[in-house]
């Protein structure tokens, strides 16, 4: 694990899927939660509990990540300090080198809600920048929904440098995983968009 920005109140990490900190792995849980609470509701407990629910909690994170495919990755994590010095997850982000040839590839970002509008997103639009840069990435690539009421996501990332392709850019990009899979099929495209961010 290691620190790449402090802006208080919150300090932004970056760790691999293979990090041992299982406190870091709850945090991410912890944020996993909050985007799948049917989830969080059979396992809160073990957020908190013992060393063994820990390790538990980061088995299914390990496993997680594992499923997305790719091994070479930074798992961000923002925790907001809070008035008694302790810390709460506040947003993450899973960006992946090796899912798309030559290009960063931005999986997920997440901000918990009551920590929305402060400028977690812009911060960590940033670091994926630097961080594909310092990977030798062309540059970061990102699906978005551009419709059904996801209209604001793709407006952030627009206001933030990233660019829409046309379908012949992406038709032009090395658009596959490792195995040859497509990353984004062809019948996707009529609710999402593909964007692009120069590093």
């Amino acid at each position: 694990m290691r620190k790449l920005l402090e802006s208080a109140p919150f300090v932004y990490y970056a760790y691999e899927p293979n990090d041992s900190d299982l406190l870091e792995f709850a945090a991410v849980a912890e944020i996993l939660g909050f985007e799948q609470p049917s989830w969080k509701g059979k396992n809160e407990q073990a957020l908190r509990s013992s060393p063994a629910g820990q390790k538990s909690i980061a088995s299914h994170i390990k496993g997680f990540l594992s499923d997305l495919g790719s091994h070479d990755m930074d798992v961000i994590v923002v925790l907001a300090q809070q008035p008694d010095n302790s810390f709460e997850s506040a947003g993450y982000m899973l960006l992946s080198y090796d899912t798309i040839k030559g290009y960063a590839y931005l999986i997920y970002t997440a901000v918990v809600p009551d920590y929305r509008g402060k400028g977690i997103i812009g911060k960590l639009l940033v670091l994926a920048k630097e961080l594909a840069k310092a990977n030798n990435s062309q540059g970061v690539l990102l699906e978005v929904m551009s419709k059904g009421g996801h209209e604001h996501a793709y407006e952030v990332y627009k206001h933030k440098g990233f660019v829409e392709l046309t379908p012949e850019e992406i038709a032009d990009l090395p658009l596959l995983s490792p195995d040859n899979t497509p990353i984004v099929s062809p019948e996707n495209l009529a609710t999402r968009s593909v964007m692009l961010a120069s590093v």
